[in-house]
């Protein structure tokens, strides 16, 4: 709250507590998303390599 308020010096306390939980709620959104693209890219690589681990099991069942 210390930098808003030196920033925005004209505002009310409770104008700088909401812009605060604004700022602090982007940072969290931003987060999750982050958080959910780096998930769906590990589930993919997880995908690819029990695709390939199926293949290589399926080839020595042959053999």
């Amino acid at each position: 709250m210390k930098a808003f308020k030196a920033e925005y010096t004209a505002q009310d306390d409770i104008d700088i507590a909401i812009m605060c939980c604004l700022d602090i709620m982007t940072e969290y959104l931003r987060f999750k998303t982050q958080t959910a693209t780096q998930t769906a890219s590990v589930l993919n690589e997880l995908s690819v390599l029990e695709q390939k681990l199926d293949h290589t099991i399926a080839l020595s069942e042959k053999n």
